[in-house]
């Protein structure tokens, strides 16, 4: 992920959002300070079915990527 990426969801998430005007500064600075805590809120929200990976064994057939 990178920081455009991020700065979407922080504009967009209101935790994020809040916790961002909390702190005040550039974005860029604030992400530069959080960006771990950011990526781990983002990847929770997700779930692991959008990290790119499979879900299960793609040889077993089924998961995310069945037809």
């Amino acid at each position: 992920m990178n920081d455009e990426e991020r700065t979407m969801w922080v504009e967009n998430h209101e935790g994020l959002y809040r916790w961002r005007q909390r702190e005040g500064g550039s974005m860029r600075d604030f992400l530069k300070r959080n960006r771990r805590w950011i990526d781990n809120i983002i990847e929770e929200e997700c779930g692991p079915h959008h990290s790119g990976e499979p879900t299960h064994d793609p040889r077993q057939g089924g998961g995310q990527w069945a037809n």
